[in-house]
């Protein structure tokens, strides 16, 4: 393999795909599932994703979210979008 084409294939073995940044957004919990790893949120509207005010369930991988949720708090939080689901990422404030 000649300089140039190894060059190539390791800039490619190294790049990844810019992420977008978090979406943040605020609701209300209506349900937590530790078994299936999602929490609930009735959300209010979030300008981006362009998405109404509907309930969304978000997959929890971070352990630590799950002392911050709990059913009928209200919540600001960054979630992104993986694939078909959301994935909550910070939650920001609680009430």
């Amino acid at each position: 393999m000649n300089a140039l084409a190894l060059a190539l294939v390791t800039a490619l073995a190294f790049s990844q795909p810019a992420k977008p940044p978090p979406y943040k957004g605020s609701g209300t919990v209506i349900a937590v599932d530790r078994d299936m790893g999602r929490v609930t949120i009735d959300t209010d509207e979030v300008d981006a994703p362009k998405l109404p005010a509907v309930a969304l369930a978000f997959v929890v991988y971070d352990q630590r979210l799950w002392n911050r949720v709990s059913k009928g708090r209200k919540v600001e939080f960054e979630f992104a979008k993986q694939g078909n689901n959301y994935v909550l990422l910070r939650v920001l404030k609680t009430n």
